[in-house]
């Protein structure tokens, strides 16, 4: 298999590959979290040391995820090479995954012997395997293979020459069907992203730090895709492979993610740590330096154009997202102008209809003023009603209290004439009939007015007398209807 072919089966499975392995065996999530959780409680308690410590506490979420990709011991007597052996793996690889022997490969340049103890102390627990102190660039290591499983985890991306070589010889120590879990920095992160945006380079850990037996910065910053490619070039192949959230928050990142998406980039290739599991493939070519790691010539000549759609897929997702972005922002530019000429319109109707509030208000007050007025004038016909009323009562008392006086004074003046006139049968008295009335009854002229009304009825004083038979007989009695 050539360069191309690699680079052919890289971008053609890149992002098919599993999470994980799903066989049952390997740590789930939530146990590899209580083991890295468990051992950080015993630390903190026992006061270990700071520097651990402070590197176990930040990187937990990567170690958890890095135990879930490691296979248990495929037999008795297993084997595991950590090569780079900083922290607990090696540890919890022997205690959990059941590896009965655990060897490391650490460079201690203070360090004279060629072979060290090194030393694990949880808690009462202590556990100790060999670390062989070597630069894993020289060209022959000193261990004895085979190996059933190697970790190289955060430190192929610190080696400077030649790290397809570091990968032909760990390949080298392996069993025919070996595993190796591989974990580097993933330049084509979020964080990456996020380095870009601020004005920083895109390199994950590029500091030059003047102690050399500081950790050395990274000598190469690797993608997805160049991480696959120089694996798949050793002769290994990809059985699991994920990006982690290793240091932050999914939940921070929509944002940064949201443009990753925007750009191409899968969520699951976004994440700032790559781990893969690649096991040993006996019937894989081996290309010792690959073209896109060591041959610029031929990366460009041969890789770089293979790379090329997807630049172009990613250009032109990032086009439409602009055109639609452009049409968006015209169509909320319309809107808007469709917006102000509604709310030029609404308050155009406002300011009206205040006007015509105004003019209703002005309308009510002029009514109500009529009105006001109009009570006043009634309350005043009322009072003047009332004075002419108590007037007319008060002259029909007068009338009724004079009309009482006068029927008084006619009654007592009838009393008095009809004493002085009539006796007590009712006959008038000889002297006023002689003086009324001639002898056959009928009234004088002269006096006609004192004894008759108009219509010709005898007056109150002579009725009795001249409705009696004795009068009635006479023949000039006044005949009247008697009904």
């Amino acid at each position: 298999m050539d360069d191309s072919a690699t680079m052919q089966w890289v971008l053609g499975t890149i992002e098919s590959a599993p999470l994980a392995r799903m066989d049952g065996a390997h740590l789930s999530m939530s146990a590899a979290e209580g083991i890295v959780a468990a051992a950080l409680d015993v630390l903190r308690a026992a006061d270990g040391d700071p520097v651990q410590l402070r590197y176990l506490t930040g990187h937990a979420r990567r170690l958890a995820h890095t135990l879930t990709m490691i296979p248990p011991a495929p037999r008795s007597g297993a084997r595991l090479l950590d090569v780079g052996c900083y922290g607990l793996m090696a540890y919890w690889a022997a205690k959990y995954l059941g590896y009965e022997e655990v060897v490391g490969i650490e460079l201690l340049p203070d360090v004279a012997e060629s072979i060290v103890q090194r030393r694990v102390e949880i808690g009462t627990e202590v556990f100790e395997f060999p670390v062989h102190n070597l630069n894993i660039t020289q060209a022959e290591w000193p261990l004895v293979g085979p190996f059933d499983t190697v970790l190289l985890l955060e430190t192929l991306e610190h080696v400077n020459e030649d790290p397809s070589g570091v990968l032909t010889r760990i390949v080298a120590l392996l069993v025919d069907d070996g595993v190796l879990v591989a974990s580097v920095p993933n330049c084509l992160s979020y964080r990456g992203l996020e380095e870009i945006l601020t004005g920083a380079p895109p390199w994950v850990y590029w500091f030059f730090h003047p102690d050399l037996r500081h950790e050395p910065r990274h000598a190469f910053e690797y993608t997805p895709i160049f991480f696959k490619a120089i694996l798949r070039a050793a002769g290994l192949c990809e059985e699991a492979f994920r990006t982690v959230c290793a240091y932050r928050d999914r939940t921070e990142l929509d944002e940064l993610f949201a443009i990753g998406a925007l750009m191409s980039i899968p969520e699951e290739l976004f994440g700032e740590v790559m781990i893969t599991l690649v096991r040993k493939d006996i019937t894989l070519p081996v290309q010792r330096h690959p073209a896109a790691i060591y041959d610029p010539d031929r990366y460009y000549e041969a890789i770089w154009p293979m790379l090329q759609p997807r630049k172009k897929t990613a250009i032109a997702k990032i086009i439409d997202a602009l055109s639609e972005i452009s049409r968006s922002r015209a169509e909320v530019v319309e809107k808007s102008q469709r917006l102000a000429q509604t709310e030029a319109q609404l308050a155009e109707a406002l300011s009206l209809a205040d006007e015509w509030r105004a003019q209703a208000r002005e309308a009510v007050a002029q009514k109500s003023q009529r009105l006001a007025q109009t009570e006043a004038q009634l309350a005043e016909a009322l009072s003047l009603a009332d004075a002419w009323r108590a007037q007319a009562r008060e002259a029909v008392a007068q009338k009724s209290r004079r009309r009482a006086q006068t029927e008084t004074s006619e009654a007592a003046g009838r009393g008095t004439l009809e004493r002085l006139c009539f006796r007590a049968s009712g006959r008038p008295k000889r002297l006023l009939r002689r003086l009324l009335f001639h002898k056959s009854g009928r009234p004088r002229s002269i006096t006609r007015r004192v004894v008759l009304h108009s219509d010709g009825r005898p007056r109150r004083a002579f009725h009795r007398w001249m409705a009696s038979d004795s009068y009635r007989e006479l023949p000039g009695a006044v005949r009247w209807p008697m009904g």
